[in-house]
């Protein structure tokens, strides 16, 4: 077994900032050359020229001739809405990488060490940062995991006996809307906090 490849961070930093900087959607836009693609992503072209290079060598885009890039397969998932929502740094993807560097103290206190990376607990950041919380809302909901199945928690078969349906910590309410939407004679209650609550109420109501 090799223990540098189990403990290489250069590659999943460089994966984070392409997929921060677009760089998968600016190459699909016809933008292939390294200068073209630094002046679309406001970065510098050579760190950017070093980056592309180093994940080329890892599998994940090509480059046709020298300081051309293209999209391989593996390029092509940083297209997709999901992808990029959980590796956008500038986003919720970016409270998730950095949130790593706390497993140490995690670790050795057996509590959440969230803090110590941004000053304050996870749900007090979001509630600091609506951007953040846009993105971690998205993530969690169909933009992130796909439109929520309304028969995952109880047999289709079953739902006749099913009157009211309570969704505990549901976010936005994807979930308990897909139920209510697939069967409108039940009543259902979401729990959240406030502010999630009232988003949910302007939404489906």
């Amino acid at each position: 077994m090799d223990i540098w490849a189990l403990t290489d961070l250069e590659t999943p930093w460089c994966v984070h900032v392409v997929a921060t900087l677009r760089i998968a959607d600016h190459i699909a836009a016809g933008k292939t050359e390294i200068g073209q693609l630094a002046a679309a992503a406001g970065a510098d072209r050579d760190s950017l020229h070093r980056v592309l290079r180093h994940l080329v060598s890892k599998g994940l885009f090509e480059e046709a001739a020298p300081g051309c890039f293209q999209l391989n397969e593996g390029a092509r998932a940083l297209l997709e809405d999901s992808i990029r929502l959980g590796l956008d740094l500038d986003g919720i993807g970016g409270r998730m990488a950095h949130a790593w560097g706390t497993l140490l103290s995690a670790v050795r206190t057996g509590r959440p060490a969230y803090h110590e990376a941004f000053g304050c607990g996870f749900w007090e950041d979001l509630d600091a940062h609506p951007e953040i919380a846009a993105s971690f809302d998205a993530l969690m909901g169909p933009a992130g995991h796909g439109t929520p199945d309304p028969h995952v928690l109880v047999d289709p078969a079953n739902w006749e006996s099913v009157k009211t349906v309570v969704d505990v910590g549901g976010g936005v309410g994807w979930l308990l809307a897909e139920v209510l939407r697939a069967h409108p004679e039940i009543r259902g209650t979401l729990v959240e906090l406030p502010p999630i609550e009232y988003a949910f109420s302007c939404a489906w109501i």
